[in-house]
């Protein structure tokens, strides 16, 4: 009897060991993929935008050369559908805030099938408390997440 119970008691203490480190561990995962936020002082670009061609896609002078930008892991609608002028709209509206200057950082694959750079948009330096302009859109509407 002693015995079944000193093995009960050893049990119920590697399940809460067990489930404290689950918890740590996916406190921590949430804290570093927070949102389309990723920053990573590793590489930063400044990029000057020539135009915007949709609500996830920008025409981008890159130390002398025309590059397309798709931003990074997100769908805004296509031209001719619902939304699109909106997203395109609201795109347009937020460069021009910022003089038409973006901060791209990378992630992952650097382009897509369509040749385009896949970059994480910033409208100021990008910081640890800053904010992705890819996140920005999702937030506001304008477009989904997407992978």
């Amino acid at each position: 009897m002693l015995r079944r119970k000193h093995r009960r008691n050893r049990n119920q203490r590697n399940l809460f060991s067990f489930l404290v480190l689950v918890i740590i561990i996916g406190i921590s995962f949430l804290q570093i993929n927070n949102g389309f936020n990723h920053y990573s002082n590793q590489y930063v670009e400044q990029a000057n935008v020539i135009r915007v061609i949709d609500g996830d896609t920008i025409l981008v002078n890159l130390s002398g050369i025309e590059e397309r930008v798709r931003f990074i892991g997100v769908d805004a609608p296509e031209v001719g559908e619902y939304g699109s002028d909106q997203a395109t709209e609201f795109v347009q509206m937020q460069i021009d805030s910022v003089g038409g200057i973006v901060w791209l950082t990378g992630s992952g694959n650097d382009r897509d099938r369509f040749g385009r750079l896949r970059r994480y948009v910033w409208l100021a330096y990008p910081t640890s408390e800053s904010i992705s302009f890819n996140q920005m859109l999702i937030d506001n509407g304008y477009t989904e997440m997407w992978e």
